[in-house]
């Protein structure tokens, strides 16, 4: 896994047994990130060799292509507590205070990485033919009203109707189906498809991380892959970043850095966190 634009945010925590997870996600920022997938981020020395990292079995290597950053953290939009929760195939994506949501086939030479992957939902070997961005569910804060709207290269259902030039709104539960522009609709089976509704979360508790002497530094950015490249354990961390990189065509800076990232259990805390370890966060 390479990551394009990585950036650094602190976040400091009063007590070292805070739930790190818990404190991140509680609050209108915290969904911004996707906490509850958070992965420990421990550096590798490149002249180190791959048998001598730890890995483990569910470990993946990141690759920082430049030096992080330091930067805000994600800003969350706020939706007035309306959220659309989407159901595609076997997997549930939920706006988390995202104000928009991209659906799509992702394209390695494209600089967006859709939110909604529709091969989760494709019926047959043609999902392919999808662009990368095919729909977008966009909230209004004018008007407090999630839209779906097409993003072109396909054409799109929700439920029986077909989406035009202009967005069309949603409310409760709806299905939506993606076709080629040159499917006929009226005979030809939808291409991929999903499940939409949107919701209003239940009220509760807001934990939030005072400010205080723990400093928890969490990445994230844009990730490109994943990639597989087979290696021995003598193979130094160094080479298998310049492979990694040369298979997807991205040039490395010199202050280039790997890590190891490693899913964090549930219940860390901060006092748990090695020096130099940081946190790995998904956007949401």
């Amino acid at each position: 896994m390479l990551f394009k634009f990585p950036s650094v945010i602190i976040v400091s925590a009063e007590e070292a047994r805070a739930n790190v997870a818990a404190a991140l996600s509680a609050d209108e920022v915290g969904r911004a990130i996707r906490a509850h997938v958070l992965e420990l981020a421990t550096p590798l020395a490149m002249a180190d060799r791959i048998g001598a990292c730890g890995l483990m079995p569910g470990d993946r290597v990141g690759i920082l292509v430049k030096e992080p950053r330091p930067g805000p953290f994600p800003t969350a939009v706020m939706t007035g507590g309306r959220e659309v929760h989407i159901t595609i195939g076997s997997t549930a994506i939920h706006s988390q205070g995202k104000p928009s949501l991209i659906a799509g086939v992702p394209d390695p030479a494209s600089q967006v990485t859709p939110d909604i992957d529709l091969r989760l939902g494709a019926l047959g070997s043609r999902v392919a033919l999808l662009p990368d961005q095919c729909a977008a569910f966009i909230f209004d804060h004018r008007s407090g009203q999630w839209y779906l709207a097409p993003t072109g290269g396909a054409r799109v259902l929700l439920d029986d109707y077909s989406i035009g030039h202009e967005p069309l709104p949603l409310s409760g539960q709806h299905s939506v189906r993606f076709f080629t522009p040159l499917d006929d609709i009226a005979t030809q089976p939808a291409v991929a498809q999903l499940r939409v509704a949107v919701e209003r979360p239940a009220d509760g508790e807001t934990l939030r991380f005072a400010s205080g002497p723990v400093e928890i530094h969490v990445r994230f950015g844009v990730e490109i892959g994943p990639y597989t490249l087979r290696a021995s354990d003598n193979v130094r961390v160094g080479q298998l970043a310049d492979g990694l990189a040369r298979q997807a065509e991205i040039a490395l800076e010199e202050s280039a850095q790997v890590i190891r990232l490693r899913l964090a259990k549930p219940e860390l805390t901060a006092g748990e966190l090695l020096p130099g370890e940081a946190l790995y966060a998904p956007r949401g």
